[in-house]
């Protein structure tokens, strides 16, 4: 009985989801469906290939990412306060969370984030960049000179999700944006996906705020005393947090389900961390390096 009263639950959340995600692509209107149908450009354009998603955590600095020099990459949110993205030459660039979006012009730490949105491109290359569609009008705003694409996030990835990712119609929203890096990932085909820096340690940062012990980075990347007192996600609860870090676990549990029922090799090459969602598999044994 009791097992019939779950199924029932999760047919009914399924549905509710998808209902919902369909009146969402409704809401955002014609002209912004046109804009996400363009990224039909990406369907299986890479399959067979493999990539890797460079996340911004800590034990990157453990890692040497010259490996990266002749591989497909994706890289995310502030990535280029790091010296060595100018050495990765990513390929596909993600930013998705909405407090990017929601800046002060008048606040110096908002004003440096937009400065590094607009150093995503360098002078020897220009990655694809991926923006939420609810941000083309900041987006616009800013007048960036970069290769800009527009995703449109739907209902959350729900247990037994088998839809087709498809990015130029709505795909799920995560709560991390390595998970929407992966999702793209799938979408063009890639069949061996390796996720680096991906550690899922920040949730330590609630307790140390909480005693005002801001000594550790939590990034790849070093944060002066006044920006990680205005990291992007102050304000948020406790319970908000931490409910968040728990979808992000269970939505790396899936993505490995869904990736696995596809034949993709989604594999975690982070150097530590807690990220126990995905098979591990050692970085350096990815390279013939001698």
């Amino acid at each position: 009985m009791y097992q019939t009263v779950v199924r029932l639950c999760n047919i009914q959340k399924k549905i509710f989801l998808e209902l919902r995600a369909g009146a969402g692509w409704i809401w955002i209107g014609k002209k912004n469906r046109r804009e996400v149908k363009k990224n039909i450009r990406f369907r299986n354009k890479y399959c067979g290939k493999r990539c890797f998603i460079v996340g911004n955590g800590p034990s990157l600095n453990k890692q040497d990412l010259s490996f990266l020099g002749d591989e497909y990459v994706f890289t995310v949110n502030q990535m280029m306060r790091d010296k060595r993205y100018a050495m990765l030459k990513s390929n596909f660039h993600i930013i998705a969370d909405p407090l990017y979006f929601n800046l002060d012009l008048s606040n110096q730490y908002h004003k440096k984030t937009i400065e590094l949105i607009r150093k995503i491109e360098s002078e020897d290359n220009r990655p694809e960049c991926f923006f939420p569609i609810q941000a083309k009008e900041f987006i616009e705003k800013l007048k960036l000179k970069l290769k800009i694409n527009y995703f449109y996030a739907g209902c959350d990835m729900y247990e037994g999700y088998n839809n087709q990712i498809d990015f130029s119609k709505s795909v799920p929203g995560f709560h991390t944006v390595a998970q929407y890096a992966l999702m793209l990932a799938i979408y063009c085909g890639f069949n061996e996906i390796y996720l680096i820096g991906c550690d899922m340690t920040g949730y330590r940062e609630v307790e140390e705020k909480a005693y005002g012990n801001y000594d550790e980075d939590k990034h790849c990347y070093h944060l002066t005393e006044d920006e990680k007192k205005n990291v992007l996600h102050k304000g948020r609860t406790c319970e908000e947090y931490f409910n968040g870090f728990a979808h992000m676990f269970s939505d790396y549990r899936r993505l490995a389900e869904y990736a696995k029922k596809r034949n993709i090799r989604l594999m975690n090459a982070t150097e530590g961390g807690v990220l126990d969602s995905l098979p591990r598999i050692k970085y350096e044994s990815l390279f013939n390096k001698s």
